[in-house]
């Protein structure tokens, strides 16, 4: 939920969450770290649990991080 907040998406492969976030987290929900790394990323249970994380996760803090449309691609306009 914390990598959804700070960085406006999901990670896409188990190793764009440091191990320290996933012991703790495995330590929250007594659950052994190990079983991170047979998280299946293709899964109906992931597509179940990103729906969990957006619904409990405000609008504001999904977007706070997120560039402004077309920032990038300022032009002056004098």
């Amino acid at each position: 939920m914390k990598f959804f907040e700070a960085e406006a998406r999901f990670p896409e492969a188990a190793k764009e969450v440091p191990a320290a976030a996933v012991e703790y987290v495995a330590q929250q929900v007594k659950v052994p770290a190990e079983a991170w790394a047979n998280y299946d990323w293709q899964s109906k249970a992931i597509q179940r649990h990103r729906g969990e994380i957006r619904a409990a996760t405000p609008s504001t803090a999904r977007t706070a991080t997120a560039p402004w449309p077309g920032a990038g691609d300022r032009t002056s306009r004098n």
